[in-house]
């Protein structure tokens, strides 16, 4: 039987938006499975640097950079400063941009952001990264949306977030079409509502009666890395304790 520990050595993984939150927990996931990480961040911070030296002095195979995946150029030059030294074959994409204000407050400058980090982020990094993984003819890209961003969002908040992961879903179906017979998959993780969750939801109207764990997204994370899930490409997965984006008590998520 396959070692599970070890499921990923000689696997190279690029996790954005992981020097802290969910993004991080991946991280180190990977790194326990044998994985050589590079952690991401928008720029240098305390929190890249921790979340890097914290597996580094675990004994794991970790690095750092930090770049604007919302940047097309900066994408490219980040990930050909990377592949000079070993190739990317695993992307899993954290980073985003989120707004929690009602449509009416949302600004141009806002929406401009939020857009940029979260879907034009995937397209820019997936744009970069998958044809070099179907060259190499193995890869595996992971994207993390959010619960119900598989149907029409018709609440009043959030709305330039939802539009973005929802567009995220496209994305992930339309690359998942073109690099299958490469060997590459490319799969949605939509996350319920974290630990971590902005805004004012009441975590006892969920089906779970709490938010989401970080930890409880790993398990989808691992098995769509696995060769169990070799023939699984342009899938949502929902992680959210039975929470489907429905309106509960008389208010819309």
């Amino acid at each position: 039987m396959k070692d599970e520990t070890q499921c990923l050595q000689g696997r190279r993984a690029l996790v954005s938006g992981s020097s802290r939150g969910l993004g991080a927990v991946i991280a180190r996931a990977l790194a326990e499975r044998g994985a050589a990480v590079v952690v991401h961040g928008a720029h240098a911070s305390a929190a890249l640097t921790a979340t890097t030296s914290a597996l580094c002095d675990a004994g794991h195979d970790a690095s750092s950079t930090a770049f604007d995946v919302g940047d097309a150029d900066a994408v490219v030059l980040a990930i050909d400063r990377l592949e000079a030294g070993r190739p990317i074959d695993i992307l899993v994409h954290c980073a985003s941009q989120y707004d929690t204000e009602p449509i009416d407050q949302l600004t141009p400058e806002r929406w401009d952001a939020v857009l940029q980090g979260t879907l034009s982020g995937t397209f820019h990094l997936c744009r970069t990264l998958i044809p070099r993984m179907r060259a190499r003819g193995w890869g595996r890209v992971i994207i993390m949306g959010c619960v119900g961003c598989d149907r029409v969002y018709h609440g009043a908040h959030s709305v330039a977030y939802r539009i973005a992961v929802s567009g995220n879903l496209a994305l992930t179906r339309a690359y998942a079409q073109t690099a299958f017979a490469d060997g590459v998959t490319v799969n949605l993780i939509a996350p319920g509502y974290l630990e971590n969750t902005q805004g004012s939801i009441d975590a006892t109207t969920l089906p779970a009666g709490r938010f989401t764990r970080s930890t409880e997204i790993l398990p989808a994370v691992h098995f769509l890395l696995s060769d169990a899930a070799a023939h699984i490409s342009g899938a949502s997965l929902n992680v959210a304790g039975g929470y489907a984006g429905y309106v509960i008590r008389g208010a819309s998520h």
